[in-house]
């Protein structure tokens, strides 16, 4: 009993590698003003995440705001930084804190896996962390030249 367990979590583990190793996935980093076009879900093929790089700034404009709103008083370039420490003392100790902080922290992500992958220019369309193509903006066309350059199987 024990032998055909062992003879099976073997031939178990073989298979995963062998239906894991046909596996591919992507990542799409974009801007808001480089985008990437995709098609029907039904003709995606690879699963993919995209990385908008422009997030972090989105992010960081929504705290300026929010600390922004919390200053009620005439400032002058003297008392500007005392003012802005105060607002966002005050925003910190409120309830509004918890989704910025979130949201600056999903933000830094995309940064983050761009600089991971050394990506310089948008579009970029990253195939399995390895292979990557600048300059491209539609899905499908972009997993052609993978498959082209012989990064995809295409059976």
């Amino acid at each position: 009993m024990k032998k055909s367990l062992k003879v099976a979590s073997v031939f178990l583990a073989m298979f995963c590698n062998v239906c894991l190793a046909n596996q591919h996935s992507l990542k799409i980093f974009v801007t808001d003003s480089s985008p990437v076009i995709f098609p029907p879900k039904e003709e995606i093929s690879i699963g993919f995440r995209v990385f908008n790089l422009d997030e972090l700034e989105r992010s960081e404009n929504k705290l300026t705001l929010e600390v922004r709103k919390r200053i009620t008083s005439n400032i002058t370039p003297g008392t500007a930084p005392k003012a802005y420490e105060a607002a966002f003392s005050e925003l910190l100790n409120s309830p509004d804190w918890k989704p910025i902080y979130r949201s600056l922290q999903r933000s830094t992500e995309p940064q983050e896996m761009a600089m991971r992958l050394g990506i310089t220019k948008v579009p970029a369309i990253v195939l399995d962390d390895k292979y990557i193509i600048y300059g491209v903006a539609d899905y499908l066309a972009a997993l052609d030249l993978f498959v082209e350059r012989g990064y995809i199987n295409n059976d």
